[in-house]
């Protein structure tokens, strides 16, 4: 009203216009505090259209929301670029960018390091620095000791990387189970370990490894593993098998 110089007739019409574009105008008469996060993102996003912008800027739009409210967000950002808004959007969350948009530009060394149609930048990137961090982001990493696991505090961080990917229940479970049943039995022996767990960008299957140095023995045919944890973790599943990565270092491979 103040500054396009509306009536309070004008921008309330308009206003209602925009929270049914987003789907909310069912909670037209909400506090904020009474919105998820996904909410409060579409609020902002009719906010911003109130003000009858050319661009938009999105500055990492979907950070911090369950996969839920991503798709929430996304739909709507969609929807938008559909209506022929142009949009440009900051993000590190890599398949929603793959998801969305039509050219990427990705940022490395303090400028324009690469850029092209977002088919060919995530299929087939012609930089070195581009494939490192398009294979990053799907890659989680934590070194592990007797001293200081929390096998807990791992999983649900475990949980929450894969999240970004997709999980459902099963490969939720199966990160638990693995970690308890296998990964803690084995540390009481080798001491260390190193965590790997690469994300498929579809979601369908995730791959958990412990690395494992200074062991002589297969970890997975240890006398201290529980027969029935281990048949547990066996069953949420898709694979599970221990190789030999030299002398004295096994790996267990556990594909989601």
């Amino acid at each position: 009203m103040k500054v396009l110089k509306m009536s309070q007739e004008d921008a309330i019409k308009e206003a209602l216009e925009y929270l049914k574009l987003v789907g909310l105008e069912s909670k037209k008469y909400h506090m904020p505090s009474a919105l998820s996060g996904g909410q409060k993102q579409r609020v902002a996003i009719a906010r911003t259209l109130a003000m009858h912008p050319d661009v938009i800027l999105f500055d990492e739009p979907t950070s911090a929301l369950d996969p839920t409210m991503v798709e929430e967000v996304e739909t709507v950002i969609r929807r938008l670029i559909d209506q022929g808004m142009t949009s440009v959007i900051v993000t590190h969350e890599m398949d929603f960018a793959a998801n969305i948009a039509s050219k990427v530009v990705f940022l490395a060394e303090k400028s324009i390091y690469e850029q092209g149609p977002a088919k060919q930048i995530f299929k087939n990137p012609t930089r070195e620095l581009t494939r490192q961090f398009l294979y990053r982001s799907r890659f989680y990493k934590e070194e592990v000791s007797t001293d200081t696991i929390d096998i807990y505090g791992l999983c649900s961080k475990l949980r929450a990387f894969a999240s970004q990917y997709g999980i459902v229940k099963k490969q939720s479970r199966g990160i638990e189970y693995l970690c308890e049943e296998i990964l803690a039995p084995v540390l009481k022996i080798s001491k260390s370990a190193n965590v790997y767990l690469e994300c498929s960008s579809k979601g369908d299957e995730h791959t958990l490894i412990f690395e494992i140095p200074s062991l002589s023995e297969d970890p997975l045919k240890l006398e201290n593993l529980d027969e029935l944890g281990l048949m547990l973790a066996k069953g949420f599943t898709k694979s599970l098998v221990s190789e030999k990565n030299g002398d004295n270092n096994w790996e267990v491979v556990a594909t989601l």
